[in-house]
């Protein structure tokens, strides 16, 4: 299994990160690698959100699909995801936000195993870089969202 985690500081509200990452009905349009996104079974109230969620992921001639549960925490602000189905053994995602003088630090984790040697082979090679971008686009969109900076407030 290949696990990663890592920290990074943004000038955004641990609460409009979360949010935004929790938004998961919106990802096809601003992550280009995620061809189709549908939620079933939701489940919300002033706390919590929960959902399944069916993803196509496309890059470079390679296509996949795979389902997994997702829930956000507002109380204690993380998300947690796991699988339902597609092209991994496992996989457990978690991401967690935390207020700080200057925002919020967000603490990404992932536990994952491909069942398909090709894919994991191409995937080890570059994750860390993968991971890297995909925080680099919830960086942007926050921006495009939320403005400059959480001191700025547009």
């Amino acid at each position: 299994m290949t696990q990663y985690s890592c920290s990074v500081s943004v000038p955004y509200t641990a609460e409009q990160m979360q949010t935004l990452v929790a938004d998961v009905k919106s990802y096809p349009a601003f992550i280009s690698w995620i061809k189709s996104l549908t939620v079933r079974n939701e489940l919300a109230d002033d706390t919590s959100w929960k959902g399944r969620a069916q993803a196509t992921v496309g890059f470079k001639g390679f296509s996949e699909r795979f389902t997994t549960d997702v829930s956000s925490d507002k109380l204690s602000h993380e998300i947690n995801v796991h699988l339902v189905s597609g092209p991994f053994r496992h996989l457990e995602n978690q991401w967690k936000f935390e207020s700080t003088d200057e925002g919020c630090e967000i603490r990404f984790f992932i536990d994952f195993e491909f069942s398909n040697f090709i894919l994991k082979m191409l995937l080890k090679a570059n994750f860390e870089r993968a991971v890297r971008i995909l925080i680099s686009i919830f960086t942007d969109e926050a921006h495009r969202r939320y403005g400059k900076n959480l001191q700025s407030g547009a």
